[in-house]
């Protein structure tokens, strides 16, 4: 294994072709400089006029193994948080896109990391050590050599650029690192732009999911319904294999959990609140990211693990400055959650925070109006009556009703000397 810096790379001679250079490069030969730049110009045409994805690099490597009579070609795009690398394309295909590398231990990142020049392996079959848990798979390419250029935008490292050769004459040449650079350099300018295009898209599609979600959850002032919305719909918004929504003051000792796990029927449960991620979100007021929940002290969050969830959101649920809750999203895959969906989970939350709030305030005056239209029924049959013992047995059973009581009693305070309380209860004549 060497490296390489691009100031120590021999440059592309820009001379007219000879007659032998312009015949086709013999097995073990570096190609000739003209059919180099021939593919140079080809590959920056068609970056140029394109976002870079799947199909477009295909084409372009295939003008590049040509060019540089190589046997693989790849781009790697690295992912730190998640800890792992995919392959955003590769010719001819031989690892498929679905596959992802292990970073840790892979000595090859770890260069790119540190130093930022190309990392040139001679021998694929002896370098364990660069490979480290990547051996087997890049093993299985049946590459003699190859090279892996850093993908750098504003010295930030996203990907590498992977040129190998299966031919033992074939060696990597200062040529084909000036090659790789060069094309390196442009690629990850162009992917970096394509995944800000396809951002953009996403979080406009979200913005307008969540307005959608908005309009559902506050087109009803049932309760119940309201919650189901939010454990059926939030998984589109976000990526959840729980979810769940807590109903939480600080001044209870235990809060009222309703969630939904993988789809399932929705469960209400009762927790206890102290030490929980809920209590610490309703006391400050402030949404908690938890990329890796075997870190989390959190006394909620043992549940979670116990279910194989591995990273967690929590945010809360306020409307003009006054708590109900918190709304809560986790998934199995560990540092999956990013400060963005942080953000759409708090504004999901806000949409969450203002229907349940509606939902309160039509049941507080339906149970209001209930109220004042069954005490003017009672009013109504206590004028009708004349006889006492009626007029008991109606309240009792009117009030009964309302409260939903299954038995009611009346205590009369009389002086005996004034009125003779056994003879109400007489039988009438």
């Amino acid at each position: 294994m060497r490296q390489d810096s691009p100031d120590s790379l021999v440059p592309i001679v820009h001379t007219d072709p000879s007659p032998a250079e312009s015949a086709a490069a013999s097995p073990g030969e570096t190609p000739p400089t003209s059919q180099v730049l021939i593919a140079l110009d080809t590959i920056s045409r068609q970056i140029g006029t394109n976002l870079v994805n799947a199909d477009v690099l295909q084409t372009i490597f295939r003008t590049l193994t040509a060019a540089l009579s190589l046997d693989y070609i790849a781009v790697l795009r690295f992912d730190a948080m998640a800890s792992q690398a995919s392959i955003i394309a590769e010719h001819p295909v031989r690892l498929g896109q679905t596959t992802t590398l292990p970073l840790e231990h892979f000595g090859i990142y770890q260069q790119l990391q540190i130093h930022s020049n190309a990392v040139v392996i001679d021998d694929l079959q002896n370098a364990a050590d660069m490979l480290g848990p990547n051996q087997s798979r890049f093993q299985a390419l049946n590459l003699h050599a190859m090279v892996v250029t850093p993908l750098l935008v504003q010295g930030d490292l996203i990907g590498g650029l992977l040129l190998g050769t299966g031919d033992r004459r074939r060696t990597i040449t200062p040529n084909d690192l000036q090659v790789a650079q060069t094309v390196a350099t442009q690629i990850a300018l162009s992917l970096r732009t394509a995944e800000f295009f396809t951002e953009i898209q996403r979080r406009a599609n979200q913005l307008e999911r969540i307005a959608a979600f908005g309009r559902l959850v506050t087109g009803t002032l049932d309760q119940g319904q309201i919650l189901r919305h939010v454990v059926e719909v939030v998984p589109n918004l976000i990526p959840a294999d729980q979810v769940g929504v807590a109903f939480y003051t600080l001044d209870q000792n235990r809060m009222r959990l309703f969630e939904s796990t993988d789809g399932i029927t929705p469960q209400e449960t009762s927790l206890t609140a102290a030490g929980s991620s809920v209590e610490e979100v309703v006391q400050h007021h402030n949404p908690i990211l938890i990329v890796d929940l075997a870190t989390s002290t959190y006394t909620d969050h043992q549940r979670l693990t116990q279910k194989g969830m591995q990273a967690a959101i929590i945010a809360p649920l306020m409307v003009s400055g006054r708590m109900l809750g918190a709304v809560m999203v986790a998934h199995k895959r560990v540092r999956i959650y990013t400060p963005t969906d942080l953000t759409l989970l708090q504004q999901i939350g806000n949409q969450i925070a203002i229907a349940l709030e509606n939902a309160t305030i039509f049941n507080t005056a339906r149970q209001r109006a209930t109220y004042e239209e069954t005490l003017s029924e009672i009013t109504t049959h206590l004028q009708e009556q004349s006889d006492l013992r009626m007029i008991l047995q109606q309240t009792m059973s009117d009030f009964g009703k309302v409260l939903g009581a299954s038995q009611a009693r009346v205590r009369l305070q009389i002086t005996p000397s004034e009125f003779d309380i056994s003879k109400l209860f007489q039988p009438k004549e």
